[in-house]
């Protein structure tokens, strides 16, 4: 018996991209291939077609209909483009140096503008409660000296007090710096003296032969001098400064005692009698004068 032997040409380049070992295993596995199909007799299977029939079924004709695929609006797949296309804008704006310079400054401008008024209100909060402490002073103030007119009934001013015109005063020996003067004067139902007109300037210096605290101070702006009723002097109104033959006249916020300046006012100063003001540091002891409006029958009727 005899066996039929069969010489088969087989290139070595089959892939003749590849490297040598690639080369060289798809050779072994084609020569592999044919001794297996010539020992069985058969041929490589080939890959059956679908019929006609078939072909209707596994091919579907999307032809026939015109009606683009549709997506509910609430469906994931919905959302989720959605949120791409938002992503997608997003991300053009930023690559765009142009859109995002105007994105930020109109960010910056809105961000000026908040704080622009923000800023307004706070000063008109902190101006209102200013005038809010100042009227609720003046009410205390007022109801303290309503008290003290009452509980002396028909006499005009209390024991210790001169009458003149229509106020009481008092001019004290105890000496305390201007705040313990003015707070002094308010728990007797009065204030600080306030000068009106030279009338009243001329009694308080008949009355006085030492230095005395008055109800005038610049403290909260220097050079805007306000009374204890927060009325502001002027230059029309009554003033009494020192003024010197030579120097700076008064009021000259001399800071030689003190760096903070002179911010209160006083009716003479050593030897200068009390006919002139002078402004003085606030912390330096001195007598005061205070004033309250002085009874009258046909203002409280309590007569």
């Amino acid at each position: 018996m005899t066996t039929g032997s069969c010489w088969v040409y087989l290139p070595f380049n089959t892939h003749p991209n590849g490297s040598e070992p690639e080369r060289l295993g798809s050779w072994l596995g084609q020569l592999l291939l044919f001794a297996q199909m010539s020992l069985s007799g058969t041929k490589p299977e080939e890959k059956r077609r679908p019929s006609i029939d078939e072909s209707i079924y596994l091919t579907p004709d999307f032809s026939k209909t015109n009606k683009p695929l549709s997506i509910p609006a609430g469906h994931p797949t919905a959302l989720g483009s959605s949120y791409l296309g938002s992503l997608d804008k997003a991300v053009r704006t930023y690559q765009n140096p142009m859109a995002l310079k105007v994105l930020l400054g109109i960010t910056a401008l809105c961000l000026g503008l908040t704080l622009a008024g923000l800023g307004t209100l706070g000063h008109y909060y902190l101006e209102k409660q200013s005038q809010f402490d100042l009227l609720k002073a003046q009410h205390a103030n007022i109801s303290k000296q309503l008290d003290v007119i009452k509980s002396r009934g028909c006499t005009p001013c209390a024991d210790g007090w001169r009458s003149h015109s229509d106020k009481c005063y008092f001019f004290s020996f105890d000496l305390m710096n201007w705040t313990q003067s003015r707070d002094e004067c308010v728990s007797h139902g009065g204030h600080l003296v306030i000068i009106n007109d030279q009338e009243e300037q001329i009694f308080l210096s008949s009355e006085t032969k030492e230095p005395h605290w008055i109800g005038l101070n610049d403290l909260e702006n220097e050079g805007q001098w306000m009374w204890m009723d927060n009325t502001q002097l002027t230059r029309a109104s009554p003033q009494y400064w020192y003024e010197r033959s030579y120097g700076k006249d008064e009021p000259d916020n001399w800071i030689m005692e003190d760096l903070l300046g002179q911010d209160c006012a006083c009716l003479g100063d050593g030897d200068i009698p009390t006919n002139v003001w002078f402004d003085e540091n606030c912390k330096k002891l001195k007598r005061y004068v205070c004033e309250t409006i002085a009874v009258s029958q046909d203002r409280y009727n309590v007569c």
